[in-house]
């Protein structure tokens, strides 16, 4: 009789949402890991946070440390950026690896996003 054994599935990198720095000009969002389905929410909910009780005039979203993003991700920051503009402040995707910049330009949202 054969025993089955699963593959090793590689385990998803550890997903953080941290304010970096915060001033009534502007706050930094550092995010690392994946940004998906499982872990969209808490990203909305450091910076919804941040939105409401520091009050900056511009939020930046740190992506340099994001490894995967998924459509998930991608309306959480539309959403964010939405709700900054309604409190009369700015969203701006300040850094972004390769690929994860790919793919907010493929979907039409980099600029959008203040990512250049």
């Amino acid at each position: 009789m054969t025993t089955f054994k699963p593959p090793d599935l590689q385990r998803p990198a550890p997903f953080s949402a941290r304010v970096a720095t915060f001033s009534p000009d502007a706050a930094t969002v550092v995010v690392t890991g994946e940004v998906d389905l499982l872990t969209a929410g808490q990203l909305r909910a450091v910076a919804e946070d941040v939105l409401e009780v520091h009050r900056p005039a511009r939020l930046e979203i740190d992506l340099a440390g994001v490894t995967f993003l998924d459509s998930s991700g991608i309306n959480t920051l539309v959403a964010l950026a939405r709700e900054a503009g309604d409190r009369a402040a700015t969203l701006a995707v300040v850094r972004a690896q390769a690929q994860v910049a790919r793919v907010l330009a493929i979907t039409g949202v980099a600029e959008f996003l203040g990512l250049s």
